[in-house]
């Protein structure tokens, strides 16, 4: 989700999530359910859902959609800019990735006339020997999958951005669906709206170049636009080139003129025959509140003129019924009589579509969820119906996988988290993260070359439970409960570089300075000395139990209970005392910028003068800080419910900006360059941009990606 703020003169964007939670995330077959997230397949037992486990691509880019083909044996997942990579696990140990689809044949994308061939694989869907590919910012594109080891490129559709085609400037949902013996593909966009494609002969739009037509002359390739000659490189030899003929859609809604901003913002489509009749079915939700829509669109069959009488076409779909009792619709499943719905904090909701509880002015059915089940689920995502069974699949950041029998939800069985960051470092473009989650333990890294989109670049598996990662000289170290790790930054994955078991086990904080790791434990400081590629503990340094540590140049803050005592640590061997501050509660974390001196206690920040260690604010919370940092005068506080950011907050004057939601308790934040950087505990990591030196504007800037708008909420439905 992106979301932007802009209140007097500081602006703040959320760029990225890592995790992405990919409402396609869940699949199942006769015996495994799969779930997707960030680089990993996780693979757990259908019937106990117990994990059995993951299984890593070689992608740096967030797995979006799966696909289970369980005769074959066969999974297919998108994974973004990485492209579609087709696995066999016909041998659940050990599974085998037969074929990665990182490219297709260069054509010209409409962003700028830009050239690429790599795919952007957001969705993906299987009909036969043929896999239905949204390329991001492209269009769709068709493969041919039946040699899985040897896919190759049948056609596809570039969406060019013309008043009358389907445009797509991000995020964008298809779906399959088969009647009257001809296959349909619905293409819903993020911007634009939803169009239906005639898909029964994938052939039927391109027509490929032989080789040695492709290798001698382009000026038939591109016939639709003599213009692309120019732009697009000589073809190689032995590659086919298709004819672009565009397809026009058999229907289509388009929904630029009704909703706020021209976006539609709308977030998952499914196709079903109901009684022999297509419906689609589409979900939004609004970023201004806790609120979200499904909608159900029904074709109306027109007999052609002079056709036979079993031929029909589309018109475009109307609406003909809505749901407005949900407050994110993440995903859906339809059968005959209901939608089944990722609900986010609401867990799953079921939404009867066949009995309406009223009609409004235009006609419209409205109906109404028959039960929600929140059953302290966090942010439910991505949700899977299995009809035969009567089971729900549903994937959520706090309780993980849950397997839920539909007749009865009370006590479903559920495998705990997928991830919990506990701790968050940055390195020039690299980014580290602690997670102790129950299927996902380890350091986690990425790259973050342009500050936005992770690039995740390797995990390194913890024996126990990962508690803490921070920068260390030009790299990271890391802790768990048994362990100090220094790691090595290579050029393709993170290494272990060296380790040492750790003197005392129940470390309550970490920090480094210069070559020496200092940690918080219950009986006082540990201290670590890195020196000739080895780690080696010196000394005990005893000053009661330590449940803060923070280090600013060659001065350290301990928190002991109510006590923060400050060290100077010229000579970090022998730490010296050289004075103290006393808050009312037990210290969560501690941070200064050298002019000013930052202490959450509880449901307090205490804001005290660096110089003289004058108290000169108190700010009060309704929830627990558990992360502070800060940048000229602006302070960031972490809370369960997501970021809180102050102007002026070293005055009693301080002034309450807004909050930057984050999808879980923040558990550990830190600054870089105008970025913020959060270990968001369950949720995952995100990072988003601030601007101190924006203009005055106090209106929210136009929302962008899933934050949505309630404009469309009353307005497509």
């Amino acid at each position: 989700m992106v979301s932007s703020f802009c209140v007097h003169s500081f602006t703040i964007q959320k760029k990225s999530e890592w995790p992405f939670l990919a409402d396609d995330s869940v699949v199942y077959d006769s015996n495994y359910i799969f779930h997707g997230s960030g680089s990993e397949i996780k693979i757990f037992s259908k019937d106990t859902i117990t994990f059995q486990k993951n299984f890593t691509l070689d992608t740096k880019f967030n797995i979006q959609a799966l696909i289970s083909d369980d005769q074959n044996k066969r999974l297919y997942a998108a994974a973004g800019k990485s492209g579609i990579f087709i696995i066999d696990y016909s041998n659940i140990n050990n599974l085998n990735v037969l074929a990665q689809i990182e490219d297709a044949p260069e054509d010209p994308g409409f962003l700028q006339g830009e050239v690429r061939d790599y795919i952007n694989a957001a969705g993906i869907k299987l009909k036969g020997n043929y896999l239905f590919v949204a390329d991001d910012a492209y269009g769709f594109r068709i493969f041919d999958i039946s040699t899985p080891g040897s896919p190759s490129y049948v056609s596809g559709y570039r969406q060019d951005g013309l008043s009358d085609k389907l445009t797509t400037g991000g995020y964008f949902d298809i779906d399959l669906f088969t009647y009257n013996s001809k296959d349909y593909l619905c293409v819903l966009d993020l911007y634009y709206g939803l169009k239906i494609y005639d898909v029964t002969d994938p052939l039927e739009y391109y027509n490929p170049v032989s080789p040695d037509d492709s290798s001698d002359d382009l000026s038939d390739i591109y016939q639709e636009d003599p213009s692309l000659e120019q732009t697009t490189p000589e073809a190689p030899e032995n590659v086919l080139q298709p004819e672009i003929d565009d397809p026009d859609p058999v229907a289509g809604k388009d929904l630029r003129t009704s909703f706020y901003n021209s976006i539609t913002l709308a977030n998952d489509i499914t196709a079903k025959i109901i009684d022999s009749t297509p419906y689609i079915f589409i979900t939004d939700r609004s970023a201004e509140e806790e609120k979200a829509a499904v909608a159900k669109l029904k074709f109306r069959d027109t007999k052609r003129d002079n056709k036979q009488e079993d031929e029909f076409e589309f018109e475009d779909p109307v609406n003909i019924g809505r749901c407005d009792d949900l407050i994110k619709a993440n995903s859906l499943n339809v059968d005959n009589d209901f939608v089944y719905i990722a609900d986010g904090d609401n867990g799953f909701a079921k939404v009867d579509i066949t009995t309406p509880v009223s009609t409004n002015e235009n006609g419209v059915e409205i109906y109404e969820t028959v039960q929600s089940y929140n059953n302290d689920f966090k942010n439910s995502y991505s949700i899977k119906y299995n009809l035969d069974l009567n089971e729900i699949y549903l994937a959520d950041i706090n309780k993980g996988l849950s397997k839920i029998d539909i007749t009865n939800p009370v006590g479903s069985p559920f495998t705990g988290e997928f991830y919990n960051f506990t701790s968050i470092g940055k390195s020039d473009s690299t980014l580290a993260a602690a997670s102790s989650g129950t299927s996902s333990q380890g350091f986690f890294f990425f790259e973050t070359k342009d500050n936005s989109e992770p690039e995740f670049t390797g995990k390194i598996n913890s024996g126990s439970n990962p508690l803490y990662v921070k920068k260390f000289m030009d790299t990271f170290a890391g802790v768990d409960t048994n362990k100090l790790y220094i790691f090595k930054n290579t050029s393709s994955s993170p290494e272990i570089h060296t380790s040492i078991n750790l003197e005392t086990s129940d470390l309550q904080s970490f920090q480094a300075y210069s070559n020496y790791i200092f940690a918080g434990t219950n009986s006082g400081i540990d201290i670590y000395k890195y020196e000739n590629d080895q780690v080696s503990f010196i000394k005990k340094f005893s000053s009661g139990s330590i449940n803060s540590l923070f280090v600013y140049t060659d001065i350290m803050f301990a928190a002991s209970g109510t006590n923060v005592n400050i060290f100077n640590i010229t000579v970090p061997d022998e730490p010296s005392k050289i004075d103290m501050i006393t808050v009312q509660d037990n210290v969560s974390d501690i941070f200064t910028d050298g002019n000013t001196i930052y202490i959450t206690n509880s449901k307090r920040i205490s804001v005290f003068n660096f110089r003289d260690l004058s108290l000169t604010n108190d700010i009060n919370f309704e929830n627990d800080v558990n992360s502070l940092a800060a940048d000229s005068g602006f302070l960031f506080a972490g809370t369960k419910k997501g970021i809180k950011i102050y102007s002026d907050a070293d005055t009693s004057s301080e002034k309450h900006l807004f909050d930057h939601p984050t999808k879980d308790s923040v558990a550990k934040l830190i600054l870089s360059e105008s970025h913020v950087y959060s270990a968001d505990s369950k949720g995952g990591i995100s990072i988003s941009e601030y601007d101190k030196t924006a203009g005055s504007d106090t209106e929210p800037l136009a929302p962008s990606d899933s934050a949505g708008s309630s404009c469309f909420i009353n307005s497509l439905f």
